[in-house]
């Protein structure tokens, strides 16, 4: 069990740094949705980059 004031310091804390910790979560989140939009980019077969690059057809063996 946490101590009073150890939960008093934790909630104090989070109170302080909420906007990086939510800065954080969104640009994480933005980071794995142009993760997906890259990779369906260039790894989707009809892609015009797909089919332009012989390296991306190679990089899979």
């Amino acid at each position: 069990m946490l101590s009073v004031g150890h939960r008093e310091a934790k909630v104090n804390t989070l109170k302080q740094h909420w906007p990086e910790y939510l800065m954080e979560a969104a640009l994480l989140g933005l980071f794995m949705v142009s993760a997906g939009v890259f990779t369906v980019i260039f790894e989707y077969p009809n892609s015009p980059f797909h089919q332009r690059s012989p390296m991306l057809t190679c990089a899979g063996f």
